[in-house]
């Protein structure tokens, strides 16, 4: 029986499996809704990225690869810029009464005051009160959406404002 159950947790190990239920995670131009945010995770970082100088990345040709589950092709192509990283962290750290997870709907706003600030960098003490909507022709990369401290979500926002997602979740690796 304690084989049966080694063997049934390596298992699980190996294969990548995890306890951790992702749950809905829906981004906009204008907001994202988080259904992962609970008492004990209650933060985001959205960073600007940008194509490397040389690479290409056109996402909307017909031939398009995205290069697999992980996406290697999109995410391998980009960069940080470091001009726009920004991290929205409320609960236990802050007031409690303010936490994400108490939101009926789970949604935060980038283009209208949420009920705390945006802080500038991962650790400056600069703050602002909104992002703005995201921007056409860009790339943005989310962070600590879940438990899982390896999951990212790429948004590409197109010219015409359409947002195209791509997941990576390195957990495994």
């Amino acid at each position: 029986m304690k084989n049966t159950i080694t063997i049934i947790f390596l298992g699980l190990c190996l294969t990548g499996c995890s306890p951790f239920k992702g749950d809905k995670i829906v981004i906009t131009k204008e907001y994202i809704i988080n259904d992962n945010w609970v008492n004990s995770h209650n933060g985001i970082t959205v960073e600007r990225m940008k194509i490397k100088p040389d690479s290409s990345l056109n996402i909307l040709a017909p031939n398009f690869d995205s290069g697999g589950t992980n996406n290697w092709n999109v995410i391998n192509k980009l960069e940080l810029d470091s001009s726009f990283v920004y991290s929205y962290n409320v609960g236990s750290t802050y007031d409690s009464s303010l936490s994400l997870s108490k939101s009926p709907d789970k949604k935060l706003y980038f283009n209208k005051p949420n009920k705390s600030l945006w802080v500038k960098g991962l650790f400056s003490g600069d703050t602002i009160k909104t992002l703005g909507s995201l921007q056409n022709d860009t790339w943005y990369r989310f962070s600590k959406l879940t438990p899982i401290t390896k999951f990212y979500v790429f948004i590409y926002v197109d010219d015409s404002g359409k947002v195209h997602r791509f997941d990576q979740d390195l957990s495994n690796y």
